[in-house]
């Protein structure tokens, strides 16, 4: 995260960097313009310039991986927000509802909150709540596996996991009523989830709101760094 007023970086993974400018660092040491962004907001930029959404005005990439991030792009532009934390909807709470209808733990985050959104959709969140009701699953692949091979416990894990998603991204188009979703992260490889979400979704949304279209990843793994490259040309 970077502070839009200081540039200074204030929450990285790379702790010797916190407080300090890393854009003007590097373009210092480069000669040239350097701009700094978070790698969900670059994968959400990236995602809104492909054959399947550059014809849509609102669109919201959203990091269902190690972590839950995310980034709004408007028009072509990324929208960052007055305290640059636009997108960064893994860190709002799950509702009571949630917790009630399936008895979930109140998991705390990294951030310092409890019950963020990050810690039951991501994978990790995923595998955590697989753990907590009894599935003897080590890591994510083997828990979907179990799940197309029809165990129980583990079809109980992905219609919970479903059913949190679903509410997570309903809340987004309640909010700012996004043309589409594109998932991104390990999480979005599971097929099942493009067919699965959208009536899920429905049960949150206000009587006849259709749900927003949810894409895969057009450039995979590939997009963060792709849509660093456009960072320049969505600042102009």
């Amino acid at each position: 995260m970077t502070d839009p007023r200081s540039r200074r970086q204030l929450a990285v993974n790379v702790p010797c960097l916190t407080g300090h400018c890393l854009a003007d660092d590097l373009a210092q040491e480069l000669a040239r313009p350097v701009e700094i962004e978070n790698d969900c907001r670059c994968f959400a930029l990236s995602e809104a310039s492909t054959p399947q959404t550059e014809h849509l005005a609102l669109v919201f990439g959203a990091i269902i991986g190690t972590g839950a991030g995310g980034g709004l792009v408007m028009n072509k532009q990324l929208h960052k927000g007055r305290n640059g934390l636009a997108g960064e909807w893994g860190h709002t709470p799950i509702s009571a509802q949630l917790a009630q209808r399936y008895d979930l733990p109140l998991f705390t985050c990294n951030c310092g909150l409890t019950g963020c959104f990050e810690r039951y959709v991501s994978g990790s969140g995923l595998l955590a709540l697989s753990r907590h009701f009894g599935h003897p699953a080590d890591h994510v692949p083997a828990l979907i596996a179990s799940y197309r091979q029809g165990d129980p416990l583990a079809r109980r894990l992905m219609a919970m996991y479903v059913d949190i998603l679903a509410s997570a991204l309903a809340g987004l188009q309640l909010l700012l009523d996004v043309d589409a979703f594109v998932l991104g992260g390990g999480l979005s490889n599971v097929g099942e989830l493009y067919s699965l979400l959208p009536p899920a979704m429905s049960h949150w949304l206000l009587p006849g709101t259709e749900p927003a279209a949810i894409y895969p990843p057009v450039h995979g793994d590939s997009s963060g760094v792709r849509g660093a490259a456009l960072l320049r040309q969505s600042w102009q």
